[in-house]
């Protein structure tokens, strides 16, 4: 069926009809239903339960462990996942994120951790297979992180700005500062990950959006 005759058929614009198509209206049920039906449908609506992404009690588990504690549990799964799934010669290194974090704060580099490792830090039971890092760009950080020697430890993605971030001294600002036996870290707080992760807008980040909102919850609620 053509625009022309979908339109002819529906009682509207063709027009109208090329922008449902593109995506570009919004369109009231009203109008959707009227339009499916004019193809030889019938729109049907109906609500379901509302089913979290996430076992809200391992978060709680999470959540009643120090940052230390979380981040060595991190790494132990991703320890047995990782023997499960097996590695290929030309695969990455195991992420050692622990290891990588006190080397970089040994080192002197001003950074604020995000992505995967922080979610997991504030109590996220997702697993991830990198760390992402934003650090400070004048040139005396950046030389301090140069001059670690990370990149056999796994995974290191040193960030530029990531959409919907602030700029990199209201995200220090904003950030948890985490103890993980012996060194601290900065750690994006959980509003400046939910705001990152809706200007990425992937279906993953759409979930992960969702665990955040419940460690924030539970987090007040303790």
């Amino acid at each position: 069926m053509t625009q022309a005759q979908l339109a002819d058929r529906a009682g509207m614009s063709q027009s109208a009809v090329a922008r449902l198509e593109r995506g570009d209206a919004n369109p009231t049920i009203a109008t959707l239903d009227n339009v499916i039906a004019a193809s030889g449908h019938r729109l049907v609506l109906a609500a379901e339960p509302c089913r979290p992404s996430f076992d809200e009690g391992q978060i709680l588990e999470r959540l009643a462990m120090t940052p230390a504690e979380r981040l060595a549990n991190f790494t132990a799964s991703s320890r047995n996942l990782g023997t499960l799934i097996g590695r290929s010669a030309a695969a990455p290194p195991a992420l050692r994120a622990g290891e990588t974090l006190r080397s970089l704060v040994e080192r002197g580099v001003d950074f604020v951790v995000a992505g995967g490792i922080a979610a997991v830090l504030h109590g996220s039971a997702r697993n991830t297979f990198d760390l992402d890092i934003w650090v400070a760009t004048d040139d005396t950080n950046l030389t301090a992180l140069n001059d670690t020697s990370v990149t056999s430890l796994g995974e290191l993605d040193v960030l530029a700005r990531p959409p919907g971030a602030p700029v990199y001294e209201e995200l220090r600002r904003h950030a948890d500062r985490y103890d993980l036996g012996g060194f601290n870290v900065s750690v994006a707080s959980i509003d400046d990950l939910i705001a990152m992760k809706q200007a990425a807008g992937r279906p993953k980040d759409l979930l992960d959006i969702e665990e955040l909102e419940a460690i924030r919850r539970l987090r007040r609620r303790e």
